[in-house]
């Protein structure tokens, strides 16, 4: 049997206050709280997918103190799946497809509500209205759009129908003949802004029968559909040019699988797009295929795209994108900027100022090979950006690498440190940067890069490593290179650390 557990930071009353006070201290004020970045009413957090929570109750000084302060039976199987914290409840998934409210501080179930089929697997959404009466949670169950009362768990009945809304039904509406299309269910959860909830529609199937992926935004009251955003363009919309004509009606994909951020101050919901179907092959579809690959930049409100920028032209390797943007705030040229970096499968991260969608750093369009598929026709450039650099050249970059990498590796003694070290923050020797680190030569030495056999290694890796000297890492990748034998330099050499 699986639990959850939950642990408490000195006390259960602390942690408790922890969790609570910040939203209780935001009710009536309309707005969500997860901008504020104090509490976790939303997937990853909050809209703008940060990850991050500025609650410091939980540090390195309190960490050793956690207790385990209550758990909750989920049943016999695993599951991916980001619980929510509002109001004082935990949200998560139990059982067979069971969504489960529990009390945050004791761990009491609240109250159950059964589904016949899947769940959203990331995540569900979170909504209050500006009065605080009104508290919904809004989720994808077996392809339909639910609506539920989160104190109570029972659907809204003057939502859709009877509280679900399929969400097939925008898609016909478009003009879109789907006789046999199943119902839409995906993993992503979605974003709710404003009185919105936004959903990028999944590419039912992986092979060339397949729906396109349009984002739809439906009112959260009344589960009307409000905005539509057609992610393969229609005949006559921008970017239709880069597909066969009518490819509308009878090709798919372009889907925003994974997740999309919204900047909430500025109203703009920032979509990262799939491939366009096949993934593998594009003989049937010539062009650029706007937009699959592309990041695009919708108006929250209205889904009036605002800019895109292609990462991928006419994709044939999957490389579709895999991850939420994130909005920062970068120093460039004495002055600061908002800006939206979305990394991708390739390594690459791609920085975009947030509203022009102007580059941050220049991306240059470069050859690349051709295929030689019969029918397939790629195209003769893709993009590259030219900064932040994926490769491990730089001196800069070598400093953070080693903190890194000795932060992460296990803990060796200090005679065996600095291999350990050095074989983990070797960079990779398809690296063509030129550089003069010691580091970098030594992972270029021969086809084969050096190993640890398992015996050796055990004895470098038993406990982490907190420092070394900094003559570390040098000093042991020309010992490494020299000797090509690291059993006997891991037992031989001697640091201080």
């Amino acid at each position: 049997m699986r639990t959850y557990s939950v642990v408490l930071s000195l006390s259960v009353v602390l942690t408790v206050a922890a969790l609570v006070t910040p939203l209780a201290q935001s009710r009536g004020s309309g707005k969500q709280p997860a901008q504020s970045h104090t509490g976790w009413s939303a997937y990853l957090g909050s809209a703008d997918s940060a990850q991050y929570s500025a609650l410091a109750q939980v540090n390195r000084q309190t960490v050793s103190k956690l207790e385990v302060a209550w758990t909750f039976p989920s049943g016999n199987r695993n599951f991916m799946f980001g619980p929510l914290v509002a109001d004082g409840l935990i949200f998560v998934l139990a059982g067979a497809n069971d969504l489960v409210a529990l009390n945050a501080a004791t761990g009491a179930k609240v109250w159950s509500r059964a589904h016949p089929g899947a769940v959203g697997t990331r995540g569900i959404n979170y909504w209050r209205s500006a009065d605080g009466k009104d508290q919904r949670l809004l989720y994808l169950a077996s392809g339909y759009l639910n609506a539920a009362n989160a104190k109570t768990g029972e659907p809204i009945p003057a939502f859709g129908d009877n509280g679900r809304v399929d969400l097939r039904v925008g898609l016909r509406a478009s003009g879109l003949a789907l006789p046999d299309l199943n119902p839409l269910q995906t993993s992503n959860p979605g974003r709710v802004f404003e009185d919105l909830f936004i959903i990028g529609l999944p590419a039912q199937g992986t092979g060339y029968d397949s729906n396109p992926g349009d984002v739809h935004a439906y009112d959260v009251r009344t589960g009307m559909l409000r905005w539509v955003f057609h992610s393969l363009p229609r005949d006559g919309e921008p970017g239709a040019e880069t597909w066969p004509k009518d490819a509308w009606k009878n090709h798919g994909g372009v889907h925003n699988w994974s997740e999309l951020t919204i900047d909430e101050g500025r109203a703009i919901a920032y979509v990262p797009f799939g491939t366009g179907r096949f993934d593998f092959y594009g003989g049937d579809r010539p062009g650029n295929n706007l937009y699959a690959n592309s990041l695009v930049a919708l108006d929250a409100r209205t889904g009036r795209r605002l800019w895109h920028f292609q990462i991928v032209h006419h994709d044939v390797w999957d490389y579709d994108l895999p991850t939420a943007p994130r909005l920062l705030t970068i120093r460039r040229n004495g002055r600061t900027q908002d800006v939206v970096a979305q990394p991708t499968k390739q390594g690459f991260v791609f920085v975009f100022d947030r509203v022009t969608g102007q580059p941050v750093w220049p991306i240059e369009e470069r050859a690349v090979p051709q295929s030689d598929v019969p029918g397939e026709r790629t195209p003769p450039t893709q993009p590259f950006p030219t900064r932040p650099a994926p490769s491990r050249g730089s001196r800069s970059r070598r400093r953070t690498s080693t903190r890194i990498c000795l932060r992460k590796s296990a803990r060796p003694s200090g005679r065996d440190c600095a291999a350990t070290a050095t074989k983990a923050c070797s960079p990779h020797p398809a690296s063509r940067e030129p550089s003069r680190s010691p580091v970098t030569a030594a992972a270029r030495t021969g086809a084969v890069r050096p190993r640890i056999p398992p015996a050796a290694n055990s004895t470098c890796c038993r406990r982490t490593c907190r420092r070394c000297s900094a003559s570390c890492l040098p000093e042991a990748a020309r010992q490494a290179r020299r000797a090509q034998a690291w059993p006997r330099f891991c037992r031989a050499r001697t640091w201080s650390a």
